[in-house]
């Protein structure tokens, strides 16, 4: 019977610092936390941000179309910031593609800095192969703030 109690008291005692080494080792007082609500902390407190952090918005600005040759239409490329925070700080790169053109996909990308975005193309003239083909952007990828 001494034994078994022996055994209760040893397992208490693991239960108790295995406890103990999560408070202490912040695994459960400290979770890991965004920095801002736009991006996510990394364990070294770097805030990063995704592609679904940003968007692109296209505005027809003008269309016009050859019956079975398809449309030439211009777009004015709108980079979003669509995180909840003031946006991002550092300088960080953006890359988009837009769909819908005839000869395949579009791949641009834009420049965030200290939360102003800048679209170094402007606006996209792309050629879609029926009058029925919206072109659509989607953000593919988000590079971290250069020198970080």
């Amino acid at each position: 019977m001494k034994s078994q109690r022996l055994w209760v008291v040893a397992g208490l005692v693991c239960v108790l610092v295995g406890i103990l080494g999560l408070v202490l080792g912040g695994g459960i007082l400290s979770p890991d936390k965004p920095s801002r609500s736009g991006g996510s902390a990394q364990p070294d407190n770097r805030v990063t941000y995704s592609a679904n952090d940003f968007g692109v918005e296209l505005r027809v600005k003008s269309k016009k179309c050859f019956g079975a040759e398809g449309c030439r239409v211009r777009l004015g490329v709108e980079p979003q910031y669509l995180g909840s925070d003031e946006g991002p700080e550092g300088t960080w790169e953006v890359t988009y593609e837009i769909t819908g053109e005839e000869d395949g996909p579009i791949v641009r990308s834009f420049t965030v800095e200290s939360g102003r975005m800048t679209n170094p193309t402007g606006d996209e003239v792309v050629s879609t192969p029926s009058e029925a083909v919206e072109p659509e952007a989607r953000v593919v990828s988000v590079q971290a703030p250069r020198g970080a």
